[in-house]
């Protein structure tokens, strides 16, 4: 469910920008320009979740401690695994939209209206 809403973000984040990619291709920007212009979007916005959401998942350990019993609520591999699989997600869900993009058709784009 995760990965179709974060596919489903990145899909409408490149929708939002598709003249201003089109734009870019015409004057002469090349796929892996486009591809590092929404990747770098992707990266800041998968960081600023990791920013806010490990502490939070942190807060949440230790107010679960008394519900689990022989584990650790801050296990650290625990916690690595988890951000790695999300950060993963982010990646593959927003590799799409960003291929999508970076060989889009200049000419089509700019005619609609």
């Amino acid at each position: 469910m995760a990965v179709a809403g974060l596919y489903a973000i990145g899909r409408r984040a490149a929708d939002q920008r598709r003249k201003e990619c089109a734009l870019r291709v015409a004057l002469g920007a090349g796929a892996t320009d486009i591809a590092q212009l929404l990747g770098r979007d992707t990266l800041v916005s998968a960081v600023i979740g990791l920013v806010i959401g490990v502490p939070l998942s942190l807060a949440g350990g230790c107010g679960l401690r008394h519900v689990l019993f022989g584990v650790s609520a801050t296990q650290p591999l625990a916690l690595a695994v988890g951000v790695g699989s999300l950060f993963g997600a982010v990646v593959i869900a927003r590799a799409r939209p960003i291929w999508h993009m970076a060989r889009i058709a200049p000419s089509e784009v700019l005619r609609e209206q």
